[in-house]
């Protein structure tokens, strides 16, 4: 299984927020943005209010996987940032 996961985690560590930005900027030169204006959102949305926002992930999801019963769950380092379940 891969997760992906720590969407909200640069709201909690000044390092992921600087890496956020950095992929962020580097995605609108490739790409553009698609959004014109924020406007757009109607819904109002606080991700510091979302429960496991400064969880640490996947450290949270392999407990929660072996406290289900799942045995033979470790993390394999993809890039720094990001881990492979296998």
């Amino acid at each position: 299984m891969l997760f992906d996961a720590n969407w909200n985690m640069p709201l909690y560590d000044e390092d992921m927020t600087k890496r956020a930005e950095e992929r962020r900027q580097e995605c609108l030169r490739q790409y553009g943005d698609a959004l014109e204006t924020a406007d757009d959102i109607t819904e109002p949305f606080d991700p510091l209010q979302l429960p496991l926002s400064g969880t640490k992930r996947p450290y949270w999801d392999v407990e929660l996987l072996r406290k289900m019963g799942f045995g033979g769950v470790c993390l394999k380092d993809i890039d720094s940032s990001s881990f492979l379940f296998v």
